[in-house]
């Protein structure tokens, strides 16, 4: 898929994850409890790993959280975002990056304010 076919009006976050990182699992579990009080169509999840892989994954997490998912199996989406750690929040508005945080996320406590601020614009 293209990145024009992620493209949305309000301003969204990415969220980068792989599938063998312990704190991306903290962080979309946290994501799980935070998504009653997030507004809804405003996250995405790209997951690296083989695609049947990444679905796993995504029925374990993503899913769960109510988020759109899709596999990064070759990593292009990393290379073209310069992401080198997740996991990564990529927030986007009007189709640019605005903003990027990465690396090991030890306690997603400390970037909910983030998330919810940007996801509430």
């Amino acid at each position: 898929m293209t990145s024009a076919a992620l493209s949305k009006p309000a301003p969204w976050l990415l969220i980068y994850v792989s599938t063998a990182c312990g704190s991306c699992d903290r962080l979309l579990s946290a994501l799980n409890q935070w998504r009653p009080t997030l507004p809804q169509g405003r996250i995405v999840v790209v997951i690296r790993g083989a695609r049947d892989a990444a679905e796993a994954y995504a029925k374990q997490h993503a899913d769960a959280a109510g988020m759109d998912w899709y596999a990064d199996a070759d990593s292009q989406a990393a290379r073209a975002l310069g992401l080198q750690h997740e996991p990564a929040l990529v927030a986007i508005e009007n189709g640019r990056v605005a903003w990027t945080v990465t690396g090991v996320l030890n306690d997603p406590l400390t970037v909910e304010p983030i998330i919810r601020n940007w996801t509430v614009r």
